[in-house]
């Protein structure tokens, strides 16, 4: 832990005193192993200070292979991107860019895979005891500003994150649907014991942009959209990520000191739960600043067999009402006016009637909440906020044409 904070000070003094350019970029090691975690602190131009965030991609000539996104402040940042484990071994391009900007910065860096052979392998072994050394072609190709592709700037309306990250997704109609862009809802949720849930706003008829805020790290999301009239829809993710990738790439001679890459590598593979996917572990009753009117820990109850049998027989702030052939929950309200939000492990919840016959040994905690609330174009009458024992959907998998992915949020380091 000493060795990570020097590191990331040394990243820090490193990127104050260098010379002022429009856009710079600071790494912990010439050369990196794969299934490493690369820290990284980065610098953007005068021009692009108002935006929040930066984006760092590795590429080959393939394509895409690793990323971040990194929270910046005064057009500062840093944070780290963890190198998959499948790498090969060769050069590849470090590119790193805001929306505020026209261009982005590229470095080559070198990449080694200690625990495996690949086809892709681009690499001489010349062992030495002298300090690492590489190809002059590298350098030449490093420190560079690369125009970012006219689609980029054309793809995503909201290019400055000025007051939160963007998401976005890409929302698959179907031939028969005729719902206008204003009457589809969509919605972002974090899994988690913390309430993280973000309305879209439709760009044009299939594309949505998500303006989240507070949530850093990496996290699993769920992402749905649906008609007003309760159709559910396929929606997947919209990568901001440029991917500008190299035509062409040097050949790597690596001139390696055997006790430096077995070290590297033994640390590597100790810190690989580094790479896990975080969930917020600290469960906390209040939304929006608002305290529940009631909660309930089911450890301090007898044991229910269903959801049903809490929400509908001991609750008495929740009514379940039928409205237009579907099964709503209401707090504290008769049918007819808004329904209440329920969330379970911080995903919204449509299908009543498989939320009900949940098995509620699973559940820690209940809160009800009885205030009006509003998701973008959506107003709801209250929340039910359910959290299970391990907050990850145990054996409640997302709705149909829900997206579950895994992604990365802007990073905050100490």
């Amino acid at each position: 832990m000493l060795k990570t904070l020097y590191r990331i000070s040394v990243i820090a003094s490193l990127l104050c005193v260098t010379s002022a350019k429009a856009q710079q970029v600071v790494l912990d090691h010439d050369w990196y192993l794969s299934g490493e975690k690369m820290t990284i602190a980065v610098e953007v131009g005068a021009s692009e200070k108002t935006s929040k965030v930066a984006y760092v991609e590795l590429c080959d000539a393939n394509g895409l292979q690793a990323d971040a996104v990194l929270s910046l402040t005064d057009g500062r940042g840093q944070g780290c991107v963890y190198l998959p484990s499948t790498l090969h071994s060769g050069y590849y391009q470090l590119n790193m860019y805001t929306r505020m900007g026209q261009t982005a910065y590229c470095k080559v860096i070198p990449v080694i895979n200690t625990l495996r052979k690949s086809v892709g392998d681009d690499i001489d072994w010349q062992e030495t005891t002298s300090e690492q050394s590489f190809a002059s072609a590298a350098e030449e190709l490093s420190t560079k500003s690369t125009p970012l592709p006219a689609d980029y700037i054309s793809t995503f309306s909201q290019r400055a994150e000025n007051e939160g990250h963007c998401v976005y997704a890409r929302i698959h109609r179907s031939a028969d649907n005729t719902e206008k862009a204003s009457q589809i809802d969509a919605m972002l949720s974090v899994r988690g014991r913390e309430m993280h849930v973000f309305n879209g706003k439709m760009i044009n008829d299939s594309t949505v942009v998500f303006n989240t805020y507070n949530v850093n790290g990496r996290h699993t999301i769920v992402m749905t959209a649906r008609t007003f009239a309760g159709q559910t829809m396929p929606i997947d993710m919209l990568s901001p990520f440029a991917a500008i990738h190299p035509a062409k790439l040097p050949h790597l001679v690596f001139n390696y000191n055997r006790a430096e890459v077995e070290k590297r590598s033994v640390d590597m593979q100790m810190a690989v739960a580094d790479t896990m996917v975080v969930d917020s572990t600290v469960f906390k009753d209040e939304i929006f600043s608002t305290k529940p009117v009631d909660s309930y820990d089911l450890d301090e109850y007898r044991q229910f067999q269903t959801i049903r049998e809490v929400l509908l027989e001991y609750v008495t702030f929740v009514h379940r009402y039928e409205v237009s052939g579907r099964n709503y929950l209401f707090v504290h309200n008769e049918a007819g006016d808004a329904p209440a939000l329920v969330l379970i492990d911080g995903i919204p919840v449509h299908d009543i009637d498989r939320l009900l016959k949940y098995d509620a040994r699973r559940v820690k905690h209940i809160s009800i909440y009885d205030d009006y609330y509003t998701f973008g174009d959506m107003i709801y009458k209250g929340i039910i906020n359910i959290v299970t024992r391990t907050a990850k959907l145990t054996n409640f998998p997302p709705e149909p044409d829900a997206a579950y992915l895994v992604y990365d949020f802007p990073q905050l380091l100490p």
